[in-house]
């Protein structure tokens, strides 16, 4: 049989200022452990000459199917759905996709074919993994 794996991540900052909050504790969307179909902190609240510069929140959601096809390998589709923002109330974006998995004797190891849905100029976007599932 299968399994369904289910991702998610919440998370808040709360400040007087934005433009004091360091850019490493902004939240940033997009990538292979986040919305799979966009780059790596692609996503996110932009400046005035488009530059993703993160927001103070994030809500991102995953659900992903892993189906065994021979031993050491298995076939997954996903979907993902979230955004880095400055509120809770501003547009997520989702994103479909499939990929295969290697249950190698040192870790596993995938990679992933992610097609956004709310974006028209991209197709889809390739993510490799190695290591454990977070």
């Amino acid at each position: 049989g299968g399994r369904v794996i289910l991702r998610g991540e919440l998370g808040a900052s709360w400040v007087d200022d934005f433009s004091e909050l360091p850019a490493s504790y902004r939240f940033f969307a997009g990538g292979d452990k986040s919305v799979r179909g966009y780059g790596f902190h692609e996503l996110g609240p932009k400046d005035n000459s488009g530059d993703v510069i993160g927001g103070p929140h994030i809500m991102v959601g995953s659900l992903e199917y892993e189906h065994p096809i021979a031993e050491h390998w298995a076939l997954t589709t996903f979907v993902d759905h979230g955004n880095a923002m400055d509120s809770f109330n501003s547009a997520l974006k989702s994103s479909v996709g499939i990929g295969v998995r290697w249950f190698s004797p040192f870790g596993p190891a995938g990679v992933d074919f992610g097609f956004p849905l709310n974006d028209d100029e991209s197709t889809f976007r390739m993510h490799l993994n190695v290591g454990v599932d977070l």
